[in-house]
Formats: structure tokens, C-alpha cells, sequence
């Protein structure tokens, strides 16, 4: 009982000096990438009021990088589509060359089938 005493002691000491010391560490983590900079606060006379521009400039790379996204989808579906025309017509030429094997008579035109699948002139 006294470990889960001195455990949970332990716990709540940490937690309380994560909470304590967090704002502290905020310059490091925005350096590090691992947090976004909070935006510019301007003074104004009605109060205070966010950076419009800043904000803006943010909408607009977002917007940027949704484009490379869908440009980089188009990409993707066009690879698709020719991936699967290609394995339509590799199934199509495994079916003649199954047809070829199943014959026992290797006749001239299996010749001439499997000729035509590896690209040379029958002759």
C-alpha cells in the first residue's frame, strides 16, 4: 500500500509541474515544429483583435496544399487505371497461353500466339 502511495504522490507531482512549467516550454516546442505559433494579437480601439493577415495567409496554404493533394489523387487514380488496363490484358494473355499449353498438338498457330505475346514476327 505504501508503493501506490509514493506512486500516485509521484503522479500528482509531475502532473502539477507539466501544468507549471508548459508555458514555459512553448518558444522550444514552436522552434521544434512540434506546436503552431499562435497568432499575431493587434491592439485596436475597440480591444484586442487576431491578425486578419496572418490568418489569411493560412487559409491560402492550406488551400495550396489541398490542390497538391488533389493533384497528387489525379496522379494516383491515372496510375490506377493504367495498372488495371495492364492486368486486364496480362490475364488475357495468360488465358492464351494456358489455351496453348492444354493443346497437345503444338500446332503452328499456338506458335504463332505465343510469338505474338512476346513481341516477335512469327516466321
Amino acid at each position: 500500500m505504501a508503493k501506490a502511495g509514493w506512486f500516485l504522490a509521484f503522479g500528482v507531482s509531475a502532473f502539477a509541474a507539466g501544468v507549471y512549467f508548459a508555458p514555459k516550454f512553448d518558444p522550444g516546442l514552436v522552434y521544434l515544429g512540434l506546436k503552431d505559433e499562435a497568432p499575431a494579437v493587434v491592439a485596436a480601439a475597440g480591444g484586442d483583435r487576431t491578425d486578419v493577415a496572418q490568418i489569411m495567409h493560412s487559409v491560402q496554404s492550406l488551400e495550396d496544399a489541398l490542390k497538391r493533394q488533389q493533384e497528387m489523387l489525379a496522379q494516383h487514380e491515372e496510375a490506377l487505371k493504367s495498372a488495371m488496363s495492364e492486368r486486364q490484358k496480362l490475364a488475357s494473355d495468360m488465358g492464351v497461353i494456358a489455351d496453348a499449353g492444354s493443346r497437345t498438338s503444338g500446332t503452328v498457330t499456338d506458335a504463332a500466339e505465343i510469338a505474338k505475346l512476346k513481341g516477335i514476327s512469327p516466321g
